[in-house]
């Protein structure tokens, strides 16, 4: 599970720098620049979708090369053309899709759908709705770890399609899926000031909600565990967002106060 780790970042690195994704820039002769094509509707891509296919179609027999198989699609993916990233994330959904055993199954094996999810997240717009979907089946919402890694693979989308589903779920009466969610925001500190605002707002109003329960009772244990759950996804996807190192909720709500209408990215400005 390291090496698909591994692939899955410098996945998401290259999300994050779509000139590297996509290949080399070329000057246009109108003087802007031109992302060079890439190859599209390649045979050695076909070929691994279709042992993924099969890999997949195995009731779990063969999960462990599928999980092999999805790292060396989404090393592919970068590279693609528009069809063959089309056909990628399409094979990432159906293993998303793939049934495997039942909820009453202890220690149920998901690594196929971790994988799949994890590799959806690299696929930016194409991997959304899959991952919507996901977020809406019982399956997934009953296994804490895997409904946490579908949440966390929206961020890694970078998606404004995505941010619906996470504004959604940092209203979550479930601390930990509250969670996931705002620590999920954080991945869209890429996001030009105007949009890293918005997102941090809600951010904030997670945090102060949370902390003013707390406060309110702050012997109740229930409360307190709660909150630390939530606290530290929280602040740290509000530093990603400002690019601020404040800790205490209260001194998030005064820098914000003073903040919201300034710039961030260039204060001199």
């Amino acid at each position: 599970m390291l090496r698909i780790a591994a692939i899955l970042f410098a996945a998401h690195v290259c999300l994050a720098d779509p000139a590297s994704a996509l290949g080399s820039v070329a000057t246009h002769p109108s003087g802007k620049n031109k992302i060079a094509s890439v190859p599209d509707k390649r045979p050695e891509v076909a070929q691994l979708l279709e042992r993924l296919d099969n890999s997949r179609g195995e009731r779990g027999e063969q999960d462990d090369l599928a999980v092999e198989q999805i790292a060396s699609l989404v090393q592919e993916f970068p590279a693609s053309g528009s069809h063959d990233q089309r056909s990628i994330a399409t094979g990432f959904e159906r293993c998303l899709k793939e049934k495997r055993g039942s909820l009453a199954q202890e220690n149920l094996d998901q690594r196929l759908h971790a994988a799949a999810a994890e590799a959806l997240g690299t696929c930016g717009d194409l991997g959304v709705k899959a991952l919507d979907w996901a977020l809406d089946q019982k399956h997934f919402r009953e296994q804490p770890e895997l409904h946490r890694i579908v949440i966390l693979a929206l961020g890694t989308t970078q998606s404004k399609a995505a941010l619906d589903s996470l504004y959604r779920h940092s209203r979550s009466s479930e601390p930990a899926v509250q969670a996931a969610a705002l620590e999920a925001l954080g991945d869209f500190s890429v996001f030009p000031e105007r949009d890293r605002k918005d997102i941090f707002l809600v951010a904030l109003k997670a945090l102060l909600e949370r902390h003013s329960l707390f406060e309110a009772n702050n012997t109740d244990p229930i409360l307190r565990h709660e909150y630390e759950v939530l606290a530290g996804p929280a602040i740290t996807t509000l530093q990603r967002l400002s690019g601020e190192d404040l800790r205490d909720p209260q001194l998030w709500q005064r820098w914000w106060n003073k903040s919201k209408n300034k710039a961030w990215d260039n204060p001199s400005a």
